[in-house]
């Protein structure tokens, strides 16, 4: 081939990119409407709960939905906290010697859980579209300004979790350690994840945002569907009440809004039914300035098994 042909052939090449870049831009941007206008017709259609605080109905989904996330005690395992005093601080199993690689989605101003990784022997992949770089470097970081969202919303900005498996190399890697927290984009992600997928993670730390949100269909929904896969992976093991934001009351129950959860994956540990209340001796408030959130055993039962 010539060097005319070759470069004429990279044009096309580049150009062909730029198109399917474009026409998946098109795609993310017209699935999101659909997403917005499903939201407002059902809402249209289903019977608005007027008094969520009060209604039986919101009772019935706080149960479904946080049935999902009561937890269990671990046997044989003591829980240990790693991170920072405060908000930044996570609850999790003791990292394995065989437990090489972590994913932190969502940094901010705090890398501490991530350098605790790092002296575990872990090589942190490290996301977040919000800030321009890391505030502190080390040489057991990767970090790429892309935020982590569901496959069909990628853009510029946003990348998702599959992609990012498959280009760092960890498509037939299992037990990575996960911490996320993308202030309401982990919904998009569970639901997102095949169960395959899932399965990777040894650990999720995640913290799960808009939980006041359950008496609304459209979001009751995606929830529920994404933790009702995570269900079949993974076991809650420990729970904390994010007390930047207050207890909202639905359906009789003190929900709060965002809630730090420990999910590990059951195949590798044994469990046993909860001994203990949130918060414990473990945990550390978000906010030192007010009062944590007192979860007690944090037990639901799916009204469908009653």
């Amino acid at each position: 081939m010539s060097s005319h042909d070759h470069k004429e052939s990279l044009t096309a090449r580049h150009s062909a990119t730029d198109d399917d870049k474009q026409e998946l831009a098109h795609f993310n941007k017209r699935l999101t409407q659909l997403e917005k206008r499903l939201s407002l017709i059902e809402g249209k259609k289903a019977r608005p709960i007027e008094k969520p605080e009060m209604s039986k109905a919101a009772k019935e989904m706080v149960e479904t939905l946080l049935s999902r996330l009561s937890p269990m005690d671990v046997d044989g395992c003591r829980l240990t906290r790693i991170g920072r005093a405060f908000d930044g601080g996570y609850i999790m199993a003791p990292p394995k010697p065989y437990e090489k690689v972590a994913y932190s989605l969502g940094i901010n101003r705090d890398v501490s859980w991530d350098l605790e990784m790092v002296r575990h022997g872990c090589k942190v992949y490290q996301y977040d579209h919000t800030i321009d770089d890391l505030p502190h470097q080390h040489e057991g970081f990767n970090y790429k300004k892309q935020g982590i969202t569901a496959s069909h919303q990628i853009d510029e900005r946003m990348t998702c979790l599959k992609h990012e498996l498959q280009n760092n190399g960890h498509q037939d890697i299992d037990n990575i350690l996960l911490k996320m927290d993308i202030e309401g984009d982990e919904w998009e992600v569970l639901a997102d994840l095949e169960m395959n997928e899932l399965q990777k993670f040894s650990q999720i730390l995640v913290e799960l945002h808009d939980l006041h949100k359950v008496y609304k269909l459209f979001w009751y929904r995606k929830a529920l569907a994404g933790l009702n896969k995570l269900f079949k992976t993974h076991q809650a093991v420990h729970v904390h009440g994010n007390n930047n934001t207050a207890l909202r009351i639905i359906g009789g129950y003190a929900v709060p809004p965002v809630l730090e959860v420990t999910f590990l994956r059951r195949e590798l540990f044994q469990f046993s039914p909860c001994s203990r209340t949130f918060p414990n001796k473990l945990d550390q408030p978000n906010n030192p300035s007010f009062a944590e959130h007192q979860l007690g055993s944090f037990q639901f039962t799916n009204p469908a098994k009653k």
